[in-house]
């Protein structure tokens, strides 16, 4: 399946600030770090420097709280794939995040969200849910150049 700049497009829109500024430009194809340059500086990240107050206090640990354990439920040889695995799961609101090792790009979850995110991975949509979801995200029926162009030399009866 090949990926478009629009399919980068509609996924980074989709993604919240914070799951933008943890994606490493530099690991991304051409097209898919100009999409995401674009989303940041539209919603102007490219150019606020956190300040180190701020830094601080985001690096603060709540003693009482507790570490929230980790699991692999996917890895991956390239960084696009890993995000939009991502980005499946986050839609499930299933928090994930992407580990990256050299050539590896692991898919993390809770350990209590686990074996849900495995479902979710592993289980082949219907078509139905599969146009449901596309509906959802806002995207249209509209036939591919070349379905259009195949339609077009097909004579009417």
């Amino acid at each position: 399946m090949a990926l478009t700049a629009e399919d980068f497009r509609q996924h980074y829109e989709s993604l919240s600030d914070d799951a933008l500024l943890e994606i490493h430009a530099d690991e991304l194809t051409a097209v898919a770090g100009e999409c995401l340059a674009a989303e940041m500086e539209r919603r102007g990240l490219l150019e606020a420097e956190p300040e180190p107050a701020a830094d601080a206090a985001a690096t603060e640990v709540d003693p009482d709280a507790a570490v929230e354990e980790l699991t692999c439920v996917a890895e991956y040889d390239y960084p696009d794939e890993a995000d939009l695995a991502r980005g499946l799961l986050e839609a499930a609101e299933i928090p994930a995040t992407v580990d990256h090792e050299p050539n590896n790009w692991k898919l993390m979850v809770p350990a209590e969200f686990a074996n849900q995110a495995l479902q979710m991975l592993v289980t082949p949509l219907t078509d139905e849910e599969l146009a449901a979801q596309a509906e959802a995200a806002g995207w249209e029926d509209e036939p591919d150049e070349e379905d259009a162009d195949e339609e077009a030399e097909e004579p009417a009866e």
